[in-house]
């Protein structure tokens, strides 16, 4: 049973294109939850700081305090036994965080949409009445990218296949040409999701 209803959950590989869907769907009405965003502001903990500097070690601290978003990126995707390590950390504190952020919008009657590119890796498809999986080529993906390639394809291979994300999915939607063709494709799948969930 969905934590909240009407609610999508957006999920997709790095560099698909999840966050312009977002700010589409928000556009259109949705409300939006960042899973990255929460996963940021836990960061910023005193308790998550100290359990992260003890496994990834002061490589991680930024210059001025903190951790380094950036260096934990690089750290942990080059290592998948940190990556794990991390993991355990980060997602169980994550998870809760998200089901909270749904639930204290109870009482919210737009549509609400969670950006998670590992909804399917986590297994939480149930906590929405759809999931929307965000697909393009690793050409495309990579031509959006501003980082590091060798980090892109660290990142893509961390995460379920295409083809596994988008098999858990209730709609696959491409973003493989322009801007406004991805944004008509988004238009024309929410009026369809409205329809079918009380909108």
């Amino acid at each position: 049973m969905p934590v909240h209803s009407p609610s999508i959950g957006l999920a997709g590989t790095v560099g698909s294109g999840k966050s312009l869907a977002v700010e589409i769907l928000r556009e259109l009405g949705a409300v939006a939850i960042w899973a990255d965003r929460i996963g940021h502001a836990l960061l910023l903990e005193a308790e998550v700081q100290a359990e992260v500097t003890a496994l990834l070690g002061d490589s991680v601290l930024a210059p001025g305090g903190g951790l380094d978003r950036k260096r934990i990126g690089e750290v942990v995707f080059s290592a998948p036994a940190r990556r794990e390590g991390y993991d355990k950390i980060i997602h169980p504190r994550l998870l809760a965080r998200l089901r909270e952020n749904l639930e204290a919008l109870a009482d919210e009657q737009r549509v609400v949409v969670v950006e998670a590119a590992l909804i399917p890796e986590w297994g939480i498809e149930d906590w929405f009445d759809e999931v929307w999986c965000i697909r393009c080529s690793d050409a495309r993906a990579l031509a959006r990218w501003k980082r590091d390639p060798e980090l892109y394809w660290k990142i893509r291979k961390a995460q379920f296949a295409p083809e596994r994300k988008s098999a858990k999915a209730t709609r696959v939607i491409e973003n493989e040409r322009s801007q406004e063709e991805f944004r008509r494709r988004i238009e024309i799948e929410f009026e369809q999701f409205q329809r079918g969930h009380g909108g």
